[in-house]
C-alpha cells in the first residue's frame, strides 16, 4: 500500500464515521447546540467537509467545490468561508438543512478519493508554501489538516450526541 491509498482508507473511514452518526439525526439535532456557546453539529460536520474540499482542492491547483459547485450561493455563506473565527451569533445563525450538507459532504467525498491519488510522492514532500519553506508539507497537511483535523471534529460530534442522550455510531 502506498501513501495515497493509506490517505484514501483513512478518508474513507472517516467518511463512513461522519455518514454514520450524522444520518440519523432529525435536523433538530442537528443544528442544536448541547450547551451555550457549543458547535452545533451542523456546524461541525459542514466545517470538516469545507476544509477537506479546500486543501486537497489547492493541492491539485483547482478550485474548490464550495465554489464551482456553487455550494457557497447554496448556504448563502462566502465563497472564502470555512467557519475558523465565526463568531458564537454566526455559527447560531447557521442553519443549514442536513440533507444539503449531507450532499455537499458526498460531492467532495466523491472527489476526494482522486484527488489524493493524483498527488505524487514528491508533491507530497513539498513545502505547502514554496516562498517559505516549512515543515508543514503537502502530504503532513493531509494528515493534519484533512484527516487529523476531520477525526477530531467527528469525536466532538459523537460528544454531542452523547449528551443529547444518543449512542454514536459503531
Amino acid at each position: 500500500m502506498d501513501v495515497a491509498e493509506y490517505m484514501n482508507v483513512m478518508l474513507r473511514d472517516l467518511h463512513g464515521g461522519f455518514r454514520a452518526d450524522v444520518e440519523p439525526l432529525t435536523q433538530e439535532q442537528f443544528v442544536s447546540q448541547t450547551t451555550e456557546g457549543a458547535n452545533t453539529i451542523a456546524f461541525l460536520f459542514w466545517h470538516s467537509t469545507r476544509w477537506e474540499d479546500l486543501h486537497l482542492h489547492q493541492m491539485n491547483g483547482q478550485e474548490p467545490l464550495w465554489t464551482s459547485g456553487g455550494w457557497a450561493e447554496r448556504f448563502g455563506l462566502a465563497a472564502d468561508d470555512v467557519g475558523t473565527g465565526f463568531t458564537a451569533e454566526q455559527m447560531l445563525a447557521f442553519r443549514p438543512a442536513k440533507e444539503g450538507v449531507l450532499a455537499y459532504a458526498e460531492a467532495v467525498w466523491d472527489a476526494s478519493p482522486a484527488l489524493v491519488s493524483a498527488l505524487s510522492p514528491e508533491r507530497l514532500d513539498e513545502s505547502m508554501n514554496p516562498d517559505r519553506p516549512s515543515r508543514m508539507t503537502v502530504g503532513r497537511a493531509i494528515a493534519n489538516f484533512v484527516v487529523g483535523h476531520g477525526w477530531l471534529h467527528l469525536g466532538e460530534i459523537r460528544f454531542a450526541k452523547g449528551l443529547m442522550g444518543m449512542p454514536f455510531a459503531r
